[in-house]
């Protein structure tokens, strides 16, 4: 199996192909292939009665099971993913709905590679709301580029250099946003660097008072431990003893 880039890039291909109505690929059957070839099944030999003529225990064997079937569970609609899409990326959403009439299994892969995606940045939006920001325009720019590139693969010499005068631009818009979410990142670790060298000077200011604390706590937690070792100690004393026994 590729990795997960190289398949969204197959995927996206796909996207592209069906959005402009042409045949589907990767081991599916095209529309100009003609109907399927018919089968005489009277002419085929029914080899389920053949086997109950020679085999008087198969008529036994033949018989439907009465065990109930499982129900196979039905797949949740990815609806918030699809309306993230849609808010962020038009042009990524028209190209799911395509993929989802024509090719519905790739439509699945790509939905749950998206699902991962919005979660992460989800996740990160709970934390951070600039770094979310700059991550999301991250997002949006890389897709972009990898809708180019799968267009530019199926597209014709004109089209290809239209295409690829899109793809600097937005190559380079992206080398400047991973440049600010490096800074992003930088500030968010000095901020939390800022907090520790505080944290570090309050200790060695009160070193000797802190240390008389964790001293008390320790010998507070000692006497509580052999409050409880004699209070059981003295109860199992006065135990009444069981004269029946």
């Amino acid at each position: 199996m590729g990795s997960p880039s190289t398949c969204w890039n197959r995927w996206l291909l796909v996207a592209c192909l069906a959005s402009l109505g042409l045949p589907r690929c990767y081991g599916q059957s095209r529309p100009n292939d003609g109907p399927a070839k018919s089968v005489d099944r009277q002419s085929e030999p029914d080899v389920r009665k053949t086997q109950s003529a020679s085999d008087p225990t198969s008529a036994a064997n033949s018989q439907p099971s009465t065990k109930p079937q499982r129900t196979q569970p039905v797949a949740q609609e990815p609806v918030a993913v699809e309306a993230f899409v849609k808010e962020h990326l038009p042009q990524l959403s028209t190209l799911l709905n395509n993929l989802k009439k024509r090719t519905p299994s790739e439509y699945e892969k790509v939905s749950r590679e998206l699902e991962r995606s919005v979660q992460r940045l989800q996740s990160i939006r709970r934390r951070d709301e600039e770094l979310y920001a700059v991550e999301l325009e991250i997002w949006k720019v890389r897709h972009q580029l990898q809708l180019l590139a799968a267009r530019s693969a199926i597209a014709n010499a004109e089209r290809k250099a239209a295409i690829g005068e899109k793809l600097n631009k937005f190559a380079e818009q992206h080398t400047k946003l991973e440049l600010k979410r490096l800074q992003v990142l930088r500030r968010r670790a000095a901020k939390q660097l800022a907090q520790l060298d505080k944290q570090i000077e309050i200790r060695k200011e009160t070193e000797s008072e802190l240390v008389a604390k964790a001293i008390r706590q320790w010998e507070n937690r000692i006497k509580r431990q052999q409050a409880a070792a004699r209070k059981a100690k003295n109860a199992s004393k006065t135990k009444p003893i069981d004269k029946s026994e």
